[in-house]
């Protein structure tokens, strides 16, 4: 079965501001779900969508929810996400990191306390339209188990868009 592109983001922020989303943000949410699938990543678009709307139903994700920063130290801050949803706390991160690489040469925002980011290459388009290079670190599972996981969680307390100046222009095919 094939959907629309623009009937998906018309469904999508529709049931997203029914599950309290301001029209704005639910429609910024709703074009990500529907980039994640013309892009060929349905388990993070349309297969991801229903499962986003049960945390929301759930309270898993406050709708109304905006990353904010907590601490600055040049090039690097870090942002508690307020379990908000979590694509539009990351893009914010990366918009503020590549503010930062911009600034300083590089920029990192730590961002924690926010719920899945959906597809990867979402922040590493961002970047790349905002003339920057995208270096991502994410704690997952995986890292919890590595030997300086401790270490890791002091340090990153989440997801960790870092950005730097890329010198090459960049255009979307």
């Amino acid at each position: 079965m094939r959907v629309q592109y623009d009937v998906m983001v018309q469904e999508f922020t529709r049931v997203l501001k029914k599950r309290g989303f301001n029209h704005e943000d639910a429609e910024n949410a709703a074009v990500i779900f529907a980039q994640n699938s013309l892009a060929g990543v349905f388990s993070h678009g349309l297969n991801r969508f229903p499962r986003v709307v049960s945390y929301l139903e759930k309270g898993e994700i406050d709708p109304n929810a905006k990353a904010t920063c907590e601490m600055q130290m040049g090039a690097i801050e870090r942002w508690d996400g307020h379990r908000g949803f979590g694509p539009l706390n990351a893009k914010k991160a990366m918009d503020r990191a590549c503010e930062l690489a911009k600034e300083y040469g590089v920029g990192c925002v730590a961002l924690g306390n926010n719920n899945h980011w959906m597809r990867g290459g979402t922040y590493g388009w961002l970047a790349a339209d905002h003339g920057c290079y995208w270096i991502f670190s994410a704690r997952s599972t995986g890292f919890r188990q590595w030997p300086l996981s401790s270490w890791w969680r002091a340090v990153s307390a989440g997801e960790i868009p870092c950005s730097g100046r890329s010198g090459l222009p960049h255009q979307k095919s």
